[in-house]
């Protein structure tokens, strides 16, 4: 305690204000009041040093409270503070404590995030490179006929046209992981957003023989990037025709209200299973009965768009008839 400079500077304050009050005191009324004075002065300077002396114990106790929190021994901080200067301190330390165990707790689920997110893309690059390497060695034979020739090559471009997609959702999603793409927030007609979705799919459907229906409000409008919602309802779509049978229908229907904009996205097929659904939306998830060529990113990449434009999205599965239902609601305001 004495070596701080601040107390020896408050005792030679004291000391050199002690004596110009004991001197004054003698010279005005003499050695008595002098005397009286100089008690004064000691019992003021005593007291002086009792509190200062507590104030060093709490700081102390403070200090190594702290010392236990870096070391992970304990997660109090100096609760029994009664109320002043100290306990106003303790209470802010104990914010900035819980802040950044919670900034450490969010950092470790990102990282066991990004170990499963990575273990997940090697697994998922892992088979079609591998039926990629041995459709390869069978194009090497000399003798292959034509007709098996072309088959393995149409194979191949299956596989590779299957991974660009893969890296090319995983890139996207990546971008808007670290905030680096700006989303424009633009009138959009939903009338003309369904019809460009629908374009990239319109062959695929029609080959698969599945039928499209809309129902969609007058003037319906909704804000938000074009380009990123047509890439989202282009994906939900594309999951909607996987699930539905030939001669099937999906149906879309889309209507304004004040607070949002509501576009559901309904399709003919067997719905989802109960033990799919809360995972639907999840990276690389792939439910029951899903076709074995899906690597589970479109709906993930669709949910992670819609959630950062303002909007949210679930999946389940229609009352009354088979089918499953996408609902988006994009909000005019923030939620």
């Amino acid at each position: 305690m004495f070596r701080n400079p601040e107390v020896k500077r408050d005792l030679l304050l004291l000391g050199a204000g002690s004596l110009f009050f004991i001197v004054l005191a003698n010279l005005w009324k003499g050695a008595e009041i002098a005397t009286a004075v100089a008690v004064l002065c000691v019992i003021f300077t005593l007291f002086y040093l009792w509190r200062t002396w507590i104030r060093y114990r709490r700081i102390a106790a403070l200090s190594e409270e702290i010392d236990h929190i870096l070391h992970g021994e304990t997660d109090r901080l100096l609760e029994h503070c009664e109320e002043g200067e100290l306990a106003i301190l303790a209470v802010q330390i104990r914010k900035m404590v819980r802040r950044m165990k919670e900034q450490q707790r969010n950092l470790q689920h990102e990282k066991v995030f990004l170990a499963d997110a990575m273990a997940d893309i090697s697994h998922q690059m892992k088979t079609p490179l591998t039926s990629m390497q041995l459709i390869l060695s069978f194009l090497q034979e000399e003798n292959i006929a034509y007709a098996k020739r072309m088959e393995y090559v149409q194979k191949l471009t299956m596989l590779t046209e299957r991974m660009s997609w893969m890296i090319y959702a995983l890139l996207r999603m990546a971008k808007l992981d670290a905030g680096v793409i700006k989303l424009q927030r633009k009138p959009i007609a939903v009338e003309q957003l369904i019809a460009k979705s629908y374009e990239s799919l319109a062959v695929a459907m029609d080959l698969q023989g599945v039928e499209l229906e809309t129902d969609i409000a007058p003037g319906a409008k909704m804000e938000g990037d074009s380009a990123w919602m047509r890439e989202a309802i282009t994906n939900i779509l594309k999951n909607c025709m996987e699930h539905t049978p030939s001669g099937g229908t999906i149906r879309i229907e889309a209507e304004e209200n004040a607070l949002y904009v509501l576009i559901k996205v309904m399709d003919s097929g067997s719905g989802i299973a109960e033990k799919d659904l809360p995972h639907i939306f999840e990276r690389f998830y792939r439910g029951t009965g899903g076709d074995s060529n899906n690597v589970g990113i479109g709906l993930a990449l669709a949910k992670q768009i819609i959630q950062a434009q303002n909007g949210t999205i679930k999946a389940y599965n229609r009352s009354q008839q088979t089918g499953a239902v996408f609902e988006i609601r994009m909000y005019k305001s923030t939620i």
